[in-house]
């Protein structure tokens, strides 16, 4: 997750937290062949993470021996977390410690201490050094915004490492990064999939929602991905609250007080309008009133049956005085109806449609010199869509060994479309519901297809032909985009990404 918020940025501060004991501790987290200080292509030739062998030819090595002992741990046990993630270490991270080692040179040319860990400053305090260190040197004050973000990711790492404080108690939540965060088994992360809590102004109303979601989601009745839902909401809450004054848990000092205000923040959702999307500047559907209201009032009705550990556990007596009347903030036809079912305009496809979707489908897998989009793995994802009803996250989330043996009934052996096997498949929208359904030998057929496929690739990536590190039956894979140049009216050339023409002006912009 890249940070981009001036608030993010000061919060990433980690100058209380160093500890020469807990340096030590995270080294010794590093596995054995990383937990050095000199990665070249003699000690490491065959890493998946390090590209010196082709697609960096001369990129020949990653030398930390230049920089403090402790700074050299912490790099080790970040670029350890990097991999962890499947990032490869590319030139950004050798470039990133070379500019560190002329950043400390700089200070100590200045007369000022250089420090020995990257603790020891504020990532604001980093950023600081990196303009007047390329200012010095190059007679210019922007970043290198590759370098940087390479820093930005490994300071991230080591912050919440060395934070001594419970994960839920950071104003940023990353599962990425913090290995604390309760999921479950399958739970499908984005690279950039954090939380920031900061968008909420008052305090003692963000420790409240992280104590709740904390709370909800070790007991398994929040999810993951409803904590966004939930942090939404309450930031819309915040944001009324803010522009009325309102500044403690009990919301009014009395029970018609806290009904009015209530009906107020009920009229300002309705006053809203939709900032994205294809029905960007219209209301809010009933749907997305219906579910902001629920979980405002959710959370309340929980910390008015919790106050009294809230007030403990967050060091905010004021949570004492909610009470049952905040449980229930709207009462029965306030909130607007949820439409059940479809809406009327959504189409289906015939029969002829989708014959004409599955006898085309080929074409995804195809190679782009036979006009096709040469990605086999949306073919197969297809086809297993049409002939097993499940939704495509329940796809892409199924096991490498999905298939479960079944013997053909005795009359329908060698008929077309018997059932064989078992698929299993990830359960997550019902806890306890059925997660098996039956197959027929097509289904094997593709299923199979695509394990074979997947270890190839991985073999290929990984570099190592005895690898059995599969886990999940499709794996993301990063394609490039085509490029292009592009000469603008003054004749100057610029390197782009899917560029289209403006309407307006001889200039270029990226297609959307």
């Amino acid at each position: 997750m890249l940070i981009a918020s001036d608030a993010q940025l000061d919060q990433l501060d980690g100058r209380d937290h160093f500890r020469a004991a807990r340096n030590l501790e995270l080294w010794a987290r590093v596995p054995a062949e990383l937990r050095r200080a000199h990665f070249t292509a003699h000690n490491l030739p065959s890493h998946p993470a390090f590209r010196w062998r082709t697609e960096h030819p001369k990129w020949l090595e990653l030398d930390l021996r230049g920089l403090p002992g402790p700074m050299q741990r912490e790099l080790a046990y970040a670029f350890w977390r990097l991999i962890e993630q499947g990032l490869g270490l590319n030139g950004n991270y050798r470039q990133l410690v070379w500019r560190l080692g002329q950043m400390l040179d700089d200070r100590r040319a200045a007369g000022r201490p250089a420090p020995q860990s990257l603790m020891e400053l504020s990532l604001r305090e980093w950023e600081r050094e990196w303009r007047l260190s390329r200012a010095r040197r190059k007679g210019r004050l922007a970043l290198a915004v590759n370098q940087w973000a390479a820093l930005r990711r490994c300071y991230q790492h080591l912050a919440i490492a060395y934070d001594p404080r419970e994960w839920w108690q950071h104003d940023l939540w990353n599962p990425k990064l913090d290995r604390r965060i309760p999921l479950r088994e399958h739970e499908p992360i984005r690279m950039n999939a954090g939380y920031d809590f900061l968008a909420i102004e008052q305090p003692w109303l963000r420790d409240g929602l992280k104590w709740h979601c904390k709370v909800r989601l070790e007991a398994g009745s929040l999810r993951w991905p409803t904590v966004r839902a939930r942090l939404h909401a309450l930031t819309l809450f915040s944001r009324f609250l803010a522009e009325r004054g309102v500044d403690e848990p009990r919301l009014a000092a009395s029970a018609a007080k806290l009904r009015v205000l209530a009906l107020d923040f009920l009229g300002e959702l309705r006053g809203r309008r939709q900032d994205r999307g294809r029905n960007r500047g219209r209301p809010l559907a009933g749907g997305t009133l219906t579910t902001l209201l629920c979980d405002v009032e959710q959370f309340y009705a929980f910390m008015a049956d919790h106050r009294h550990e809230a007030a403990e556990r967050l060091g905010e007596p004021r949570w004492l005085a909610v009470g049952d009347e905040h449980a229930r903030l709207w009462r029965a036809g306030e909130k607007p109806a949820m439409r059940r079912g479809p809406a009327p305009d959504r189409g289906y496809f015939d029969d002829v449609t989708m014959g004409q979707v599955t006898t085309n489908a080929g074409l995804l897998g195809a190679p782009a010199c036979e006009g096709g989009v040469g990605d086999e793995q949306a073919m197969r994802l297809l086809m297993l869509l049409v002939r097993t009803g499940r939704r495509v996250s329940e796809l892409r989330l199924l096991d490498f060994d999905c298939l479960l043996p079944l013997q053909a009934l005795p009359d329908s052996d060698g008929e077309e479309g018997a059932l064989v096997a078992k698929l299993r498949y990830q359960q997550t929208k019902i806890d306890g519901a059925p997660d098996t359904i039956f197959v027929d030998s097509e289904v094997v057929e593709i299923i199979r297809a695509q394990q074979q496929w997947a270890r190839s690739w991985l073999r290929r990536t990984l570099r190592d032909d005895a690898s059995s590190s599969e886990r999940m039956v499709t794996v993301r894979v990063r394609r490039p985009r085509p490029r292009t140049w592009r000469r603008t009216r003054s004749g100057s050339t610029h390197f782009t990404c899917w560029f289209r023409r403006a309407s307006a002006s001889e200039t270029w912009r990226p297609a959307r």
